[in-house]
């Protein structure tokens, strides 16, 4: 039989009750007694056992993370970031995937919140709507909402509008009037890097209706040839491609323009979205928008961990992070 809570509070000369105040860092126990303790706990390589500590505490020490996939570079880099600080903290995590099905994260989200076998959920790009929110509210599940937005959840994301509008006046910075939209389907992501795009051609004195706007409703390779065939077949070909639906997209578009023997820059420039480690080894190199993913991912769990230690509702959190354009062999002076 393994060691118990009892074996320890004998080996010290204190009763369990105080052992477990201990493990659970509650408030009147002595530093020495403390000390005589943990020593004990050691010595004998006592583990208490979590599902009784549960049922004390009220808690599970899990937390979860949901996404729709689990292959797409940004889940995973945020979720990289998400591991280490679990690693430096005393929490198990659980991993929820949706396979991007509005059926299935309807049921996964649900089913989050009512078996509440995880303390808190950092939500990765779902929509989480508002009667959802308020289910896990009402079951004690901390929400972080990472990429998505959902009213009364803290969240961190990053600046989509402004590394939107940055990436198309960097095109307009280099002579481009016609810049191409490649975006994804409707959202909240989708939407504020539009939202960017449009408001850097405003801001040039440009109609946003002018070019081809294409949405790629998967984000995927075989969405970004399709678009950069509808672009090359366009009546008025533009200059410039702002792939907002990100660099595997993009990979896409550059491909059927070499297929279509159209040079980028020379004939036509291309930007991404979020810097992926192939995008420098593309041919020519892809000059595209960087998210910190690893901090993002990082942000997310330490605002999840600060809301479990609060006792009182209080005002949603926010973060932001800004976005870094970074300039490659993609782009180019528009031909006069």
């Amino acid at each position: 039989m393994g060691v118990t809570i009892k074996d320890v509070a004998k080996r010290v000369g204190v009763t369990p009750a105080t052992v477990s105040m201990v493990i659970n860092n509650k408030p009147r126990i002595s530093e020495e007694t403390r000390r005589k303790v943990r020593q004990a706990i050691e010595e004998l390589d006592y583990f208490p056992h979590e599902g009784a500590r549960s049922l004390v505490l009220q808690r599970t020490n899990t937390l979860g993370v949901a996404a729709p996939f689990f292959t797409s570079y940004f889940v995973l880099e945020t979720l990289s970031g998400i591991e280490r600080a679990v690693r430096e903290s005393d929490y198990n995590l659980v991993l929820y995937g949706t396979r991007g099905l509005a059926e299935t994260e309807e049921a996964v989200v649900t089913r989050i919140a009512r078996e509440r076998k995880v303390d808190g959920l950092i939500s990765i790009n779902l929509a989480l709507k508002p009667e959802q929110v308020a289910l896990f509210q009402r079951n004690n599940v901390r929400v972080i909402c990472l990429e998505n937005e959902a009213e009364g959840c803290d969240w961190v994301r990053v600046d989509n509008v402004s590394g939107a509008r940055e990436a198309t006046a960097h095109l307009l910075g280099l002579g481009h009037r016609s810049v191409a939209l490649v975006t994804g389907p409707t959202g909240s992501v989708a939407k504020q890097r539009e939202q960017g795009y449009r408001e850097a051609l405003l801001a040039a004195g440009l109609r946003p209706e002018d070019a081809p706007r294409i949405e790629a409703p998967n984000y995927s390779r075989e969405d970004g040839l399709e678009a950069g065939a509808r672009i090359l077949a366009a009546k008025r070909r533009p200059t410039a491609v702002f792939v907002a639906a990100g660099d595997v997209c993009a990979t896409g578009v550059l491909l059927a323009f070499k297929r279509a023997g159209v040079s980028v820059p020379r004939e036509i420039s291309l930007v991404g979205f979020d810097d992926q480690p192939f995008a420098e080894l593309m041919e020519p190199a892809l000059t595209t928008v960087r998210q910190p993913m690893e901090r993002m991912g990082r942000e997310a769990f330490g605002l999840l961990r600060d809301a479990l230690k609060e006792t009182r509702e209080r005002t949603p959190v926010r973060r932001d992070f800004e976005t870094e354009l970074i300039v490659r062999g993609s782009t180019s002076r528009a031909k006069a």
